[in-house]
């Protein structure tokens, strides 16, 4: 067991990466989800449950493996998915701590979960950092040969307006309707990169989840869509600087990095660790199902009560961040996903929080020796 020092190290150092994370990332509020009310309900869920399910992922499966099998695109993870293991346990034990009511086996929990986050996190990077902001927003989880296949499908895109436009479409529409599907995160689009590539160009791998019915209840919008998952390579000319964040997001100078793409591929998995492109000639026709799709989804949500909405979004945390590890291990449907579950007493409080104002960036609690 890690020992009270080790872990406030880990408490102090994650809790200095998640404030500087958030000083760069979009707001919490939004017009049609009660976003920070459900990230609330989610991280006390997080909480209270997650250290029983990792402690049954690791007699499974084990962390150190299960990191392993994330290095090939398409198993649905990206670096938010590593980061929410211990920030959203982290965030409800704040929550809690506020109500005096975060139970006295805090040291248990807290090393139940940063264990398994140091491990499966380290096996999936590989380049001994255990975040982007480490190394600089960088990350590489999938090596030379894995990427080789997503190179060679690249079609070249410069200097062709009509091809280029169709790619910012394609691109755009996709992540904004990923963002509605998951109820405004961006649980369904992971960036990962850059990756050097020979004459000073670089990439960035995009993968799109979800888009396809699948374990969100609410998929039935896209049951159209013929792919559930889609990895994109997208390949800069010199004279991009491209930086990863542990939102999966990049950042870029100039800010319009497709200005300077050089060529892109789609391609989707085939479920056997490899990949089958896709001509540039069917994103439109996806494009069409899509928007159709997102009109759709965002008058049912619309018509959703708070509650709903509140219940909708937690769900997606609490199973949609932990899924890729309960998939892989082969216990998902072996677990009880129900939400709220353990925090319905939390749910009248959640009503009052303010309208008009963000949480602040956690600062967390040392453990008590």
């Amino acid at each position: 067991m890690l020992g009270v020092d080790e872990l406030n190290e880990l408490i102090e150092y994650f809790g200095f990466v998640t404030v500087q994370l958030a000083r760069r990332r979009t707001g919490l509020t939004s017009p049609l989800i009660p976003v920070r009310e459900y990230i609330a309900l989610s991280s006390i869920e997080t909480w209270r449950r997650w250290p029983e399910i990792l402690r049954r992922l690791d007699e499974a499966a084990g962390a150190d493996e299960l990191g392993r099998g994330f290095r090939v695109p398409g198993r649905g993870v990206s670096a938010p998915y590593f980061w929410a293991i211990p920030g959203l346990a982290l965030s409800g034990r704040e929550f809690l701590s506020y109500l005096g009511t975060v139970g006295d086996d805090e040291h248990e929990r807290l090393d139940t979960i940063f264990d398994f986050w140091l491990r499966t996190t380290a096996a999936w990077r590989d380049d001994g950092f255990l975040q982007c902001w480490d190394a600089g927003d960088v990350v590489h989880p999938y090596p030379p040969d894995v990427l080789e296949p997503i190179v060679d499908a690249a079609v070249n895109v410069h200097g062709d307006e009509k091809r280029s436009a169709e790619v910012r479409r394609f691109l755009a529409t996709t992540m904004q309707f990923l963002f509605l599907l998951y109820l405004d995160t961006r649980m369904g689009t992971g960036d990962s990169g850059p990756y050097p590539l020979p004459g000073g160009r670089t990439m960035v791998v995009r993968e799109f989840t979800g888009l396809s019915r699948s374990w969100i209840p609410w998929s039935d919008v896209v049951a159209d869509v013929p792919w559930n998952d889609l990895v994109c390579g997208l390949i800069f000319r010199p004279g991009v600087q491209n930086r990863v964040t542990d939102f999966a997001t990049v950042i870029s100078v100039p800010v319009d990095n497709l200005q300077l793409l050089e060529a892109f591929s789609v391609l989707r998995p085939d479920g056997r660790g490899g990949f089958v492109p896709l001509s540039l000639d069917e994103l439109p026709g996806i494009l069409d199902i899509v928007k159709g799709a997102q009109k759709d989804f965002y008058r049912r949500v619309a018509s959703w009560t708070w509650e709903q909405k509140l219940f909708a979004g937690a769900y997606v945390y609490v199973h949609g961040l932990l899924r890729p590890w309960t998939v892989a291990a082969g216990i998902d449907g072996e677990i009880d996903w129900t939400v709220p579950r353990d925090s319905t007493e939390v749910v009248p409080l959640l009503e009052h929080m303010p309208i008009d104002e963000e949480i602040n960036p956690p600062l967390y609690r040392a453990l008590e020796p």
